[in-house]
């Protein structure tokens, strides 16, 4: 039976187009063609070309861009709006790609312009690029780095940081670790019973309840779901 499912490193391989520069890639590299509205859709080429959203054009440019694969942004945005640039998240997020308005501003943007589809996704893959160059992403295999850049996507980098110090601090023989909640607050967790949990993205995510309690389970659903929709982009090309 033909495998239906991609190794990390392919998805890696698919997924990231470098980390200082874009990479030619033929896998990544194949556009998308707009069939007519008369067009057939028999054929499995034809099917494979078919536009996937009104956005493609935009997705294509932005990720690019910042050296991703357009089908990792194109499963964030699935993940984030499923597509709806008017969409509004309970805690304020805006957009395709969900940008926070203090995100926005950070970023040079008014919080109005990210229910524009061009603006929200060149924000957004801005601001995934950024997550994907900070420094505990970095000296990784380059799939952990994007896992962990989508993980702070989400759940912001400082709860990441936090969840890997956690798991750092227990593999040195800590019983504890200590973060600051503020610049004059802290907060002490347990962790002894995480030594010898693995310094990658699916070790992290272990500690992560001990940083964002219940949210957690958002964040690390987060992560595969982007992932599961990221592979049926590409299942659907072949």
């Amino acid at each position: 039976m033909e495998k239906q499912e991609l190794t990390r490193r392919e998805f890696l391989k698919k997924a990231m187009m470098g980390a200082g520069a874009l990479v030619s890639c033929t896998s990544i590299a194949r556009g998308l063609e707009a069939i007519s509205e008369t067009g057939s859709e028999n054929s499995s080429t034809e099917k494979s070309n078919r536009p996937i959203s009104i956005y493609d054009s935009l997705i294509s440019k932005y990720s690019k861009k910042q050296g991703f694969d357009e089908d990792l942004i194109r499963a964030q945005i699935k993940q984030e709006s499923n597509f709806n640039p008017r969409a509004v998240s309970s805690e304020g997020a805006r957009g395709l790609m969900q940008v926070m308005p203090g995100t926005a501003k950070d970023l040079g943007y008014r919080p109005e312009e990210m229910f524009e589809p061009e603006k929200s996704i060149e924000a957004g893959t801005r601001y995934m690029r950024q997550m994907y160059e900070k420094p505990n992403m970095q000296g990784r295999e380059e799939w952990e780095s994007v896992y962990l850049a989508l993980a702070s996507y989400n759940a912001g980098y400082g709860n990441i940081a936090r969840a890997i110090g956690a798991i750092n601090s227990a593999n040195r023989g800590k019983r504890t670790y200590t973060y600051y909640i503020t610049s004059k607050r802290t907060r002490t967790v347990q962790v002894a019973h995480l030594k010898g949990t693995p310094e990658t993205w699916a070790g992290y995510s272990k500690a992560l309840p001990l940083i964002t309690g219940k949210r957690a389970t958002e964040t690390i659903g987060y992560v595969e779901k982007v992932k599961k929709n990221f592979l049926e982009y590409k299942k659907a090309r072949q």
